[in-house]
């Protein structure tokens, strides 16, 4: 099997590449603000330590890397990325309102998961200011996008 590899959706109605293959990172954004972005990082494998309880620890470091002022509101749950031949790999999900220095009030998603035995940390966001969010849109988003490279695998 080869590394993992995001194969996101480039040819989207109202969204424009704005990142393609540049050190993990693939980024899609829109005219209303909103980004979709899919990266893949390198993960130290812990000994001992599980996909799932990594992936426990990296969820934990995202909601952390909120400032208490932006009042951040988080939804956990688990969810799915689609590999090749209609498998899927199990990933938690994070739903976020907060609101940004400015002011604004914003919504996303964040789709993560570590894959030790690549070690490979892999993360979907979406993220809008909260009056564009569309879980529409999201869903067709991710509707589109592949996990290559990876057995599919529950956490």
């Amino acid at each position: 099997m080869s590394s993992p590899t995001w194969q996101v959706p480039t040819d989207v109605p109202g969204w424009e590449p704005a990142i393609l293959g540049e050190n993990g990172v693939d980024q899609l954004a829109d005219q209303d603000g909103c980004q979709y972005t899919a990266t893949l990082n390198p993960a130290e494998p812990t000994p001992g330590v599980t996909d799932a309880e990594a992936t426990e620890q990296l969820e934990q470091g995202y909601i952390w890397s909120f400032d208490p002022s932006q009042e951040p509101q988080h939804e956990q749950s688990r969810a799915a990325v689609r590999t090749p031949e209609e498998g899927t790999v199990e990933v938690r999900r994070v739903d976020t309102a907060h609101t940004d220095p400015a002011g604004e009030q914003y919504r996303s998603v964040m789709l993560l998961r570590v894959l030790s035995a690549d070690s490979t940390q892999l993360s979907l966001l979406y993220t809008c200011p909260a009056s564009t969010f569309d879980q529409a849109e999201l869903d067709q988003l991710l509707s589109q996008t592949t996990l290559l490279g990876v057995e599919p695998s529950d956490l």
